[in-house]
């Protein structure tokens, strides 16, 4: 059992969510396009005659089993609770393709994974069944990531098979009752954070992460903000996975460690830069009590490789795995969790620590066997995608290792990432052949060139005399000017005061507009040496409203910092992330009166540009909260 020391939940109120859900709940809610990547779709093609009245009633079985499918998510106060219905009345959306050309399954799939989910109404679980023929059916099961993941599609078709199995003899399942529920893990794992037992991996992570830099990403608009994904599927063959098997054995490390060196050197050589980090998932399900659990237990890990020094594929074998090993050793604390405490410079666009994700998956496939029924496992299916570049390695037996590379269809050309997995796939058969050899010796003649840029292009300054004028001030080092929120800024370097420096400009630039002055030791400069326009600080502006004055306040309070917040400052450039803007966002509403959308802090994220569209948008009064008492479902 999950520590009976921490005592039962209280039965008596809405449960917290958990961490992860905290996190895909803020992210449902800040982009209308972001909840479609976060939607789990799983399928099988059945061959036979499949009775769908009993496959329903399997399917509502499963569902009253785990509280978790039985779950809404309800808001209030800047805290996320999840309440478990006590029943949840299923039904099996049944469609009929018999005289449909067999496209058009494939477009029901497609419709299905664009349907949105309601989190605070549900239910968060949809089942479809096409059927194409007396003999043949499709079953399309769709559920939002915030009550499964990848592990848990296959236990619900293993357990949808063993209820039916049970259905059709007229017995009950034999399923062994489940210990705890999903709500009774995030409340130890809220517990295990709070009671200080994960603070020796929270400072592994702090250090392990510190001024990990900004890589940018190759050839693509990763500021957009669409999450329609492409998907290439290709293979790396039986031949290459055996040679990358062996040498990774032989140096002591993992398949999955080979991907990620692999990977990382791809990106090193199209980005220039040699500190790379990628994402990568573990399952989350190191405890017995959770093995055969439906939740989101799906935890995110930072990987940050090191490519410094000219390595040999052996030696950064060596290093990834390494590296690999503390991570792992280190799992324990929710990512979500992790950027509350480190508070990463962030973009709504993109994920606070990286852009391109590197996953191994070896989960337990469903056991699927029935009487007069074939079972024909569906592709993985994916219209959407949370990341710019998810590199999904799969391992398929005899035919090796496969690759589902997802994308950002916004960000990247179906051109360009085919070239890409081009590049990918001989650079690795390269490695591998000569693991002995430095990897830049491999690398000129792989990459890109003209299709794929070395990094992303910065943004160029506002071209004014001024900041010309100002490098020639004696006292100035450095200097650059632009136009940010209306105000003209000079951000320099050097020794001369502000009120010096005005002075000047004003003799050298007689009637021109004259710029804030922000005095910086340095000026931020992106990792191909421009100036990182992003990092400048926002010229210092007091509020000029009540309303202004309000919200400043309450930042402050949220950011626990006596420092004066101006107009001007972005939320989380000053150290806010998705947990406390949750809270912003609730604690404003109750102030002003009205129920405010979490995305706006993210569509505004300065006081000035908040202030502004708050005036201009009518918002319904917010809703009372009631804390519902949390009843037990059956678990058989």
């Amino acid at each position: 059992m999950i520590d009976e020391q921490t005592g039962p939940p209280d039965f008596t109120a809405a449960l917290p969510a958990s961490f992860g859900q905290q996190r895909l709940w803020f992210l449902s809610n800040a982009d209308p396009h972001a909840h479609l990547a976060y939607h789990m779709l799983g399928g099988v093609r059945v061959h036979g005659r499949l009775d769908l009245d009993r496959l329903e009633e399997a399917i509502g079985a499963v569902v009253q089993r785990h509280e978790v499918l039985r779950t809404t998510f309800r808001h209030h106060a800047g805290e996320l609770w999840q309440v478990a219905h006590p029943r949840l009345s299923f039904s099996l959306t049944r469609a009929d393709h018999r005289d449909a050309a067999a496209a058009t399954v494939d477009e029901a799939i497609a419709a299905e994974a664009g349907r949105p989910f309601d989190l605070a109404a549900g239910p968060l679980i949809r089942a479809t069944a096409i059927t194409s023929g007396p003999e043949l059916h499709t079953l399309i099961l769709a559920l939002h990531h915030a009550i499964c993941d990848g592990w848990s599609l296959a236990i619900l078709l293993g357990e949808i098979t063993a209820h039916y199995r049970a259905l059709s003899a007229g017995q009950l399942s034999d399923l062994p009752p489940l210990p705890i529920q999903y709500a009774d893990y995030a409340v130890w794992q809220r517990n295990r954070l709070t009671s200080g037992a994960l603070d020796g991996q929270i400072s592994y992570w702090r250090t392990q992460l510190a001024d990990l830099p900004a890589l940018p990403l190759p050839a693509g608009n990763h500021a957009a903000s669409s999450f329609a994904g492409g998907r290439l599927h290709r293979r790396l063959g039986p031949a290459l996975t055996a040679d990358l098997t062996a040498l990774v054995r032989a140096e002591g490390t993992t398949p999955h460690a080979g991907l990620i060196a692999a990977v990382t050197t791809l990106l090193r050589g199209l980005t220039g830069v040699a500190d790379v980090p990628v994402g990568t998932a573990v399952a989350g399900r190191h405890h017995v009590d959770v093995e055969r659990l439906v939740g989101f237990f799906v935890n995110t890990l930072v990987i940050r490789t090191d490519h410094t020094g000219d390595p040999t594929f052996r030696q950064l074998l060596g290093r990834v795995g390494d590296t690999c090993l503390d991570a792992y050793a280190n799992q324990d604390v929710p990512f979500e969790r992790l950027v509350a405490e480190l508070r990463p410079r962030r973009s709504p666009s993109g994920n606070p620590f990286f852009h391109v994700m590197v996953t191994l998956q070896n989960q337990p496939a469903a056991v699927l066997d029935l009487p007069g029924l074939r079972f024909e496992a569906l592709p993985p299916m994916a219209r959407f995608s949370p990341f710019p570049l998810d590199f999904v390695f799969r391992e398929t037996g005899v035919d090796g290792l496969s690759c589902d590379l997802d994308y950002h269809t916004a960000t990247f050309a179906p051109e360009l990432v085919e070239r890409m997995w081009e590049v990918f796939a001989t650079l690795l058969a390269a490695a591998v052949a000569n693991p002995d050899q430095p990897l830049t010796e491999l690398l000129p003649d792989l990459l890109l060139a003209d299709q794929i840029a070395a990094a992303e292009p910065a943004p160029s300054p506002v071209r004014l005399p001024a900041a010309a004028a100002l490098r020639e001030h004696p006292l100035v080092d450095d200097a650059v000017v632009v136009l940010r929120e209306d105000v003209l800024t000079a951000y320099v370097t050097g020794t001369a005061r502000p009120d010096e420096l005005l002075a000047h400009l004003a003799e050298r630039l007689p009637g021109a507009d004259l710029p804030v002055v922000v005095e910086l030791d340095v000026l931020p400069r992106t990792a191909t040496g421009d100036v990182d326009l992003d990092a400048l600080p926002a010229p210092y502006a007091e509020p000029r409203t009540e309303l202004e004055s309000t919200i400043a306040g309450q930042w402050r309070e949220l950011l626990r910092t006596a420092e004066p917040i101006g107009i001007h400052d972005d939320f989380f450039d000053l150290g806010g992330h998705s947990l406390l803007a949750v809270r912003a966002m609730a604690e404003l509403g109750d102030t002003l009166g009205v129920e405010l959308p979490v995305n706006l802090i993210l569509e505004s994220p300065t006081i000035a540009r908040l202030s502004v569209h708050l005036g201009t948008v009518e918002y319904r009064p917010a809703a009372e909260i009631k804390r519902l008492p949390r009843v037990l479902g059956g678990t058989r």
